[in-house]
């Protein structure tokens, strides 16, 4: 990071930013060999955005059922829409794990150059973020398991690194509504660099942010006739969850933020970092701390995610541990006795979580984060149900891309706004499909088929007075027709109306 310097003596430039490029190769490496380790793995909601991507290939335009109303059924369109520009010449799946591992490499590479290496610790004690972040398991998964964070990450690292050099404000503001068309709570970035900064340069930034930002979601509502994706308005959070949220982030106790992220002293080491960085005169700082907060305060906001993991922070993490490792190191005093065996600990507990997350696969929610054992049913949907077929489901992804059938989201809404106005935060959804809200919905869809977990059916079949062999959903009977295994001790059961 430049430096401005405090003192007349200032280190030299080479000494004075950017990490060890051994290091950086040793963590583009880690990235490169956990894009293979998942190479056959995406997240259900990244099959949602690759349907949209292929109704688009296809001419359907932007929706999830072809025929349906224009519905933004993502919350990453810009993403999405990156892949349907490639798609051409690439396959989407292909182009989302190439892209999303590539875009966390470039992010990284761009964070590096960022890393203080000051005369007060080793080059490889003050370059520890980086291999925290390329061991960082939820960022890592989910930029190469088809979804936005690798881009989110390249985007917000190009902008601290813009700020760092004061270089190009408008250029600036451009990446901030960049950042914003890939996830929406990144417009927040702008707004608090420039109350931090105060400065001509980061209000310049904020005014050209808040144009393209305003223009976008004018874009937005004359396609969708919406100001929100419609997943931001079916998860929208309350007051309740987010201090319940504080509670959990305050003592590590959910997966809002990712390790090494645990805990308020960590939220700590953060502020300490941040303002040793202002103190030192890092140029980026307020950028950094502009980054970390919107991470901190959407990862507050949101309803934990069904995943278990920060997929919400996981984007913001890179820089979040940037500032956390500064403020450890400040505290420390550079003493590399100290720095050392907490770096070569954490690497430890970071190979161990990776370990303890992937053998979670065979286990809800493992099997819909790996995906991989959702393809086969919607296949098997594809090839033996009828083209008119309509699956009633929670789970979207897989069944809409693989088993090319209309979808009736009826528990959540996420391309579906009538069921998404049948409920109110921060009720997650409607659990039971003979919920009387739903009845209207449910006689206009007509649903042919129910797809659920074993153990969902079979609440739905109890509470009706039935069993699996035959059981009323609105007034008509359903029959579990086929299994399909999904993990340990787990089936994905497909009902039938019954046509007699």
């Amino acid at each position: 990071m430049t430096t401005r310097g405090t003192s007349g003596e200032g280190a030299p430039p080479s000494s004075r930013a950017g990490a060890p490029r051994p290091l950086l190769l040793l963590a583009i490496l880690v990235v490169a060999v956990l894009a293979w380790a998942h190479r056959a793995h995406f997240v259900d909601d990244a099959f949602i955005g690759l349907r949209y991507v292929e109704n688009l290939r296809l001419g359907h335009g932007f929706v999830f059922n072809p025929g349906d109303p224009p519905v933004e059924g993502v919350t990453n369109i810009g993403w999405t829409l990156l892949l349907a520009a490639v798609a051409p010449l690439l396959a989407p799946a292909l182009a989302a794990k190439l892209a999303g591992a590539v875009l966390l490499i470039v992010g990284l590479a761009l964070l590096a150059t960022l890393f203080p290496r000051g005369r007060d610790a080793a080059g490889v004690a003050a370059a520890a973020p980086l291999l925290l972040a390329a061991t960082c398991f939820d960022t890592v998964y989910f930029a190469v398991a088809g979804m936005e964070t690798g881009l989110l990450v390249a985007l917000v690292a190009a902008m601290a690194a813009l700020a760092a050099g004061r270089r190009s404000a408008p250029a600036l503001g451009v990446l901030a509504a960049a950042g914003f068309c890939v996830r929406p709570e990144a417009a927040a970035i702008p707004l608090l660099f420039a109350l931090l900064r105060r400065d001509r340069h980061a209000i310049t930034a904020l005014a050209v942010a808040a144009f393209l930002i305003a223009f976008a979601t004018l874009a937005r509502h004359a396609a969708f006739g919406d100001w929100l994706p419609q997943p931001a308005r079916a998860k929208s959070s309350s007051m309740l969850v987010m201090l319940a949220n504080l509670r959990e982030i305050a003592t590590g106790s959910r997966a809002h933020l990712p390790f090494p992220l645990v805990g308020l002293p960590v939220i700590g080491l953060a502020i300490v970092g941040w303002r040793h960085l202002r103190a030192d005169g890092a140029d980026g700082a307020d950028m950094l701390a502009a980054i970390g907060a919107t991470g901190l305060l959407f990862a507050t906001y949101a309803l934990p995610d069904w995943t278990e993991l920060a997929r919400y922070a996981a984007p913001y993490a890179p820089v979040l541990i940037l500032l956390a490792w500064t403020g450890f190191v400040a505290l420390a005093g550079g003493r590399r006795a100290t720095i050392l065996p907490v770096l070569a600990l954490l690497l430890v507990v970071a190979a161990v979580d990776h370990v303890a997350k992937t053998a979670r696969a065979d286990r809800f929610p493992g099997y819909v984060v790996f995906g991989t054992p959702l393809v086969e049913p919607a296949r098997w949907i594809a090839a033996n149900t009828p083209r008119e077929a309509v699956i009633a489901t929670r789970r979207i992804g897989a069944v809409g891309l693989f088993g090319q059938r209309r979808v009736f989201d009826y528990a959540v809404g996420l391309i579906d706004r009538d069921v998404a106005a049948l409920f109110a935060p921060p009720e997650r959804g409607i659990e039971d499909p003979n919920d009387p809200r739903l009845a209207e919905l449910w006689a206009q869809r007509r649903p042919s088929h129910l797809l659920e977990d074993d153990d969902v059916i079979d609440r739905i079949a109890r509470a009706a007075g039935g069993t699996r062999a035959a059981f009323t959903v609105q007034g008509e009977t359903f029959r579990v027709v086929k299994s399909f295994p999904l993990g340990t001790g787990r089936e994905w059961l497909l009902a039938a109306r019954d046509a007699r």
